[in-house]
């Protein structure tokens, strides 16, 4: 899925288009997904944010 300024919250965000509106919480992250992250340097709750909008884009939530 292309993301798009228009149309992901979390990309408007991330570029500073509008402000970053986040919250502290604690979940549970396979390990593999965790190393990969880490390993290619990406921001954790970047990619959690992109994931959970596709997620519940796809389900109609958003």
């Amino acid at each position: 899925m292309q993301h798009s300024k228009q149309d992901s919250l979390v990309i408007r965000r991330i570029l500073g288009i509008e402000p970053k509106n986040r919250v502290v919480i604690h979940t549970m992250l396979e390990k593999e997904f965790y190393e990969i992250i880490k390993r290619e340097g990406l921001d954790l709750a970047t990619v959690v944010n992109l994931g959970v909008e596709k997620v519940l884009k796809e389900k109609g939530l958003l």
